[in-house]
């Protein structure tokens, strides 16, 4: 992975990433269409994402799913990891999501690379 700059800023690739393990609920996941959603094979497709993450030696931070929680895979919706910063949103979109934010703002506050945790 190559570093990029926009604005006056340099992007380089990341040290860690937060992945969030998908929920068995996932088949109750929010569509904008609705469709059958094949539980195997979106376990399998998000297997392959975490570990082309971790083959590329990105250190991957695996978060349990939440149950309760259909579409709480798609972490980066409730939180953006921002260096040592976080920015924890409050409203990750539909009214359904809101859960989802109390359980990321826990793991990342019990984060050590995490200093600084920013709520929206």
């Amino acid at each position: 992975i190559n570093s990029t700059e926009h604005e006056g800023l340099t992007f380089g690739p990341p040290a860690y990433v937060f992945c969030r393990n998908m929920a068995n609920s996932y088949t109750n996941a929010i569509q904008m269409e609705t469709a059958t959603i094949d539980l195997a094979l979106a376990k399998k497709q998000h297997d392959t994402y975490v570990n082309t993450l971790k083959s590329m030696d990105i250190k991957v931070i695996e978060i349990e799913a939440d149950q309760s929680c259909p579409d709480c895979v798609f972490i980066e919706d409730p939180a953006i990891v921002l260096s040592h910063d976080c920015i924890v949103t409050t409203c990750p979109g539909a009214e359904s999501r809101q859960p989802e934010v109390t359980g990321i703002k826990n793991v990342l506050e019990n984060s050590p690379d995490i200093e600084t945790i920013h709520s929206m």
